[in-house]
């Protein structure tokens, strides 16, 4: 195998070695979003059931719920449904957003200050498409609740609990999970720059090797054009010299119109591969450092 067919082998290898990393990762990624969402909301609502007991069963609902949709999400995740699992428990992390801050204050509610953590979740594990189409419903749910709030449709027009320690303990909240997955999105991106730079480097080998093997045909298709076909040329002119000055030697008559089939039949194949060889040089994509010689 040639270093430039090598040279293709590892970058097609590479690149579905990429694609497969990049889908593991993703996996990985929704799978640690799916484990740490449950935690911090539980230790989040912990402390807000402390210092608003009268919210307590609220909380703990949204918990029982967050955990339970959180252990079915893992299960699917674990079995490789990575895209379907992601789509399902970030729509339903919006949904739970908007539906308990629909009866805890609609824009004003502390809900709302996770929902660009969540349409982070969709960059993640979905890539661009994911980000903007969960960024996009979640800014009409908040218009939603603006309208709403408009024409007093909300049963709470307030946050519950409003205190400056309960807000504080919401943007901690947001600001640890916000701290935490940008991490991850950065190790995302620094795996995808090496793996990029990897191929990167591969391509500009394989690109080496097909100039070292177009730099060959060029010296070939010299070769077959001047040093080869110039024998070529004499034995036809020592053919045709032979004929004139003995014109009726019986041995000429027999043996020369077989010497110039023979020669014409070399030239005539000396010039398919030098045409064939100028063919390959001229398909799109390949260049030549030494284009200096004519064929």
């Amino acid at each position: 195998m040639t270093k430039l067919a090598v040279a293709h082998a590892q970058i097609r290898s590479l690149s579905d070695d990429f694609e497969a990393d990049e889908r593991r990762s993703k996996g990985a990624v929704l799978i640690t979003i799916i484990l740490c969402v449950p935690v911090i909301i539980t230790l989040a609502f912990a402390i807000a059931s402390a210092l608003q007991p009268q919210f307590i069963y609220r909380y703990c609902l949204i918990v029982v719920l967050v955990a339970a949709v959180s252990f079915l999400a893992w299960i699917f995740a674990k079995k490789g449904h990575t895209r379907i699992t992601a789509i399902a428990y970030i729509g339903f992390l919006i949904l739970m957003i908007f539906g308990f801050s629909w009866t805890g204050g609609g824009i004003r509610g502390h809900g709302v200050k996770l929902l660009p953590i969540v349409v982070l979740f969709g960059g993640l594990t979905l890539g661009k498409k994911g980000i903007w189409t969960f960024g996009i419903i979640s800014i009409l749910g908040g218009l939603g609740f603006v309208i709403a709030d408009q024409f007093d449709l909300l049963p709470v027009k307030q946050a519950l609990g409003n205190s400056a320690l309960i807000n504080w303990i919401y943007a901690t909240t947001s600001i640890l999970m916000l701290c935490y997955f940008e991490n991850l999105s950065v190790a995302l991106l620094r795996r995808a720059l090496h793996k990029s730079k990897a191929e990167l480097e591969l391509r500009t080998q394989s690109e080496a090797a097909l100039r070292a093997r177009n730099a060959k045909l060029s010296e070939i298709a010299f070769l077959q054009s001047h040093e080869v076909r110039r024998p070529v040329s004499n034995v036809l002119g020592l053919i045709k010299l032979i004929r004139f000055e003995n014109v009726n030697d019986p041995h000429n008559l027999e043996i020369i119109p077989k010497l110039e089939v023979a020669a014409k039949e070399l030239d005539a194949i000396i010039h398919q591969i030098v045409q064939k060889t100028g063919e390959i040089k001229a398909m799109p994509g390949i260049e030549t450092e030494n284009e200096t010689t004519p064929l």
